[in-house]
């Protein structure tokens, strides 16, 4: 059909639809069903004109329509206060039976700890450890029951406390993929803990100075420990009874309800952590001070996690958001849609599985190259300086340099160029994609030198920030990742140099509505960057060193050491090569998307 006698077809309802949109008290259902119309007359207009102003006419007018549906949202143009105004209660709201059975389960357990201690005097010593009793022992005699709040500085101890809680509350909620019973494993040892730790005051007869000082942080801290318990069980139960589903669909929409209740549990984590870190050293603060702090935070507790999903949940139909409809990722990519934060998460890991040949083809080759060059470089030196080339002198001197604990110059120059050629490939699976729908004029699919320069600016800036940011948490570096690869998309898309691209991307950020976007993705695959790295640093690593020491004869103990530590940083890289695509990805899909409005 020619563009004039589209026009004229679909002239008239176009005309009563901005009739109608200017009308204040217009119907929502009218409106719905006209937006479903105009949506089909974009799509079409997006194939066959694509090029013409009748396109952005009807993206225009479907935005209007869009913004009309949702007006009475007070936060409509903001996702990030909805989601924590609306759909973090409403999502509370129907894992209530979740909720109640790990509240209830950790009250339980916290009990067993209790009465064991009470029937069994070394029970504490068994739970919480021989040298934890004495040095608690020695500061009860000292006058001082809780100066274990007070050994460290208050910055250090914050940020320690912050990862170490963090990655409790990440356990308790991945271990909910086995059916939900690994979650109430992890809630029992931590309630029996607590509950140990408590009777231990008790039995002393301070319960009144402990209570003050420990539930001083401990009442937020204990509630994520509680919601990430429900958001493991919210998870495990969809994959228990997928009902009409199938099992895999059901435990995708299951998942994604988890990790946006989990969302909700890192600020009390986090504010857990500070409060443990600056205030609870002050065990001789006025009490009734103390006191109504347990007692505001309890109350905010209840408020935001007990009263509010309640009365959201009973006064309306709940809205299940966005996020959390389910969307298999077999299914096209719908670009030429309005999408939200939610939906650009979700698509992000569709992409990833449609190419994902590609990107682990690319992974696992950069992840070979960095020990390669490494050995190779020891070699030379060792044959150089006329030394015995024996298997642990090769695999010496620079086991640290290809995973994340060594920040020497030639680790971050390989990183920087790795993550430059990771980028390059999925920047051209993403513009094969959107190339029919989204025509971006200036690129060809193509880099130029003075674009992969550009390139490896941001990547190493990336990397730099990572180094900066070595001290806090894992999930931090998401932002400067997701961020500079924002950028990356801009410079190459638009062919502009790294600074126009750099103020263009921030004002897509901050002034195209794309900030709430921005924070929801950062916060969700910073989620999973922290789970991947500290499961990665700790667990994998003990397990990889047993594996290699216990399964093969290895005659010399320093070879079995390296050995290990080589396969430990070779996981690190694919992790983080890994999780860089995935944040990449998101990145593409979110300037597509902001790109749009």
């Amino acid at each position: 059909m020619r563009e004039k006698d589209f026009i004229a077809r679909n002239k008239d309802k176009w005309e009563a639809l901005e009739d109608l949109l200017e009308e204040k008290q217009a119907d929502p259902a009218e409106l719905g069903e006209l937006f479903v119309k105009v949506s089909d007359d974009l799509s079409y207009a997006q194939t066959f004109y694509r090029h013409r102003s009748v396109r952005v006419y009807l993206n225009s007018l479907a935005r209007k329509i869009f913004d009309a549906l949702y007006k009475r949202r007070k936060m409509r143009r903001d996702g990030f206060l909805r989601f924590w105004a609306e759909d973090l209660p409403l999502m509370v709201y129907e894992a209530r039976a979740a909720m109640r059975l790990s509240f209830w389960f950790f009250v339980f357990t916290f009990l067993i700890g209790v009465f064991s201690s009470i029937y069994d005097p070394d029970f504490a010593r068994y739970i919480l450890g021989d040298s934890y009793v004495a040095m608690t022992e020695e500061n009860i005699a000292s006058g001082d029951p809780l100066a274990v709040y007070q050994e460290r500085d208050a910055f250090g101890m914050t940020a320690g406390i912050a990862l170490n809680n963090l990655w409790v509350d990440l356990l308790i909620f991945f271990s909910g993929i086995f059916a939900g019973i690994g979650s109430l494993a992890v809630l029992l040892s931590n309630g029996i803990m607590v509950g140990t730790f408590q009777y231990f005051f008790i039995e002393r007869g301070l319960f009144w100075q402990s209570f003050l000082t420990i539930w001083l942080h401990g009442t937020l801290e204990m509630a994520g420990a509680v919601i990430s318990g429900a958001a493991g069980l919210t998870m495990g139960l969809g994959l228990l009874f997928p009902g009409t589903l199938s099992r895999m669909q059901s435990f995708r929409l299951s998942a994604r309800r988890g990790i946006q209740i989990m969302m909700g549990v890192v600020p009390l984590t986090l504010i857990a952590a500070f409060v443990e870190g600056f205030f609870s050293r002050y065990t001789h603060a006025p009490w009734f001070l103390r006191l109504f702090f347990i007692l505001l935070c309890l109350g905010f507790v209840i408020w935001y996690y007990v009263y509010l999903p309640v009365k959201l949940g009973r006064s309306k139909e709940p809205e299940v958001p966005e996020f959390n409809r389910l969307k298999d990722f077999s299914m096209p990519i719908q670009y030429t849609e309005l999408r939200s934060g939610g939906t650009l998460f979700v698509d992000s890991f569709a992409f990833f599985r449609k190419h994902a040949s590609g990107i682990w083809r690319n992974i696992f080759t950069w992840t070979v190259l960095g020990p390669a060059f490494f050995i190779g470089v020891n070699v030379v030196v060792l044959w150089y300086s006329g030394e015995s080339l024996s298997a642990t002198s090769i695999l010496d001197n620079g086991m640290d340099r290809v995973g994340g604990y060594d920040y020497s110059w030639p680790t971050l120059a390989l990183q920087t160029l790795a993550l430059a050629f990771l980028a390059i490939p999925l920047t051209k699976y993403l513009y094969a994609d959107v190339k029919k729908y989204l025509p971006f004029g200036k690129f060809t699919g193509r880099f130029s030198a003075g674009q992969f320069i550009g390139l490896l600016a941001l990547t190493g800036g990336g990397v730099f920030f990572i180094y900066w940011m070595e001290d806090f948490s894992d999930l931090f570096m998401v932002f400067p990742l997701l961020f500079f690869s924002l950028v990356a998309f801009v410079m190459v898309f638009e062919k502009n140099d790294v600074l126009t691209a750099l103020f263009k991307a921030l004002g897509l950020v901050f002034g195209g509505g794309g900030f709430g976007p921005f924070l929801l993705l950062s916060l969700s695959l910073g989620l999973i960057g922290l789970f991947l790295f500290l499961l990665t640093n700790t667990l994998l690593s003990s397990l990889l060193l047993h594996f290699v020491t216990m399964n093969f004869f290895v005659p010399d103990s320093d070879l079995a050491m390296n050995v290990s530590w080589w396969i430990d940083a070779i996981l690190a890289n694919v992790v983080f090569y890994f999780f860089f695509s995935l944040v990449y990805v998101a990145a593409g899909q979110l300037y597509v998307a902001l790109h749009e409005k």
